[in-house]
């Protein structure tokens, strides 16, 4: 709510016009690769994700993220995972990489979001909370073609060392309440 009364993040999926303008201001200022997170639309009465897409990639987007939940639903229910199928074949042959985001809490998710719709990755978010494993499990299971899970020292002693350094970082008392 903070960042869409100001008009941004998915406040701009009311006015798709404006991200090609963002995207265009960006590109003139760098050579870095440009991507572009968004939403299914403001709300189910207003799904407009593809011409979201399009109008960032005008604007010289390289990537779209595709969180496949509207505004109004924020966190709640699940994503539409159809869409990231839908948006892919929309982008296919432009040179846009796909990435999903929604509902991906363990490697099992990612692989299987990337294969069944032809997505070009996947953006982790709340699954990546209490599992910084996900990212190493998904990479070794592409390179390796095999799931590989951290031991219960692996967990224990990563817990430790997160514990140790926001006790560093925060202090004690916020590190054992955050913890």
């Amino acid at each position: 709510p903070k960042v869409v009364k100001t008009g941004a993040g998915s406040a701009l999926m009311q006015h798709p016009e404006k991200i090609k303008e963002i995207c265009k201001t960006i590109k003139e200022e760098t050579d870095l690769p440009l991507s572009v997170k968004f939403r299914l639309g403001w709300d189910w009465d207003s799904v407009n994700y593809l011409e979201f897409a399009d109008m960032a990639t005008e604007g010289g987007a390289d990537a779209v993220t595709l969180h496949a939940r509207t505004r109004s639903q924020g966190y709640a229910g699940f994503a539409d995972k159809n869409a990231f199928k839908t948006l892919a074949d929309h982008m296919k042959g432009t040179g846009v990489k796909v990435y999903g985001s929604g509902d991906v809490f363990s490697a099992e998710d990612a692989i299987s979001m990337i294969n069944d719709f032809n997505l070009d990755g996947v953006m982790f978010a709340r699954g990546a909370i209490g599992n910084p494993f996900i990212f190493r499990e998904t990479r070794h299971y592409i390179e390796k073609g095999e799931y590989l899970k951290p031991s219960r020292n692996e967990i224990l002693e990563t817990a430790i060392k997160h514990f140790d350094l926001m006790v560093h970082y925060y202090g004690e008392n916020i590190a054992g309440r955050e913890m």
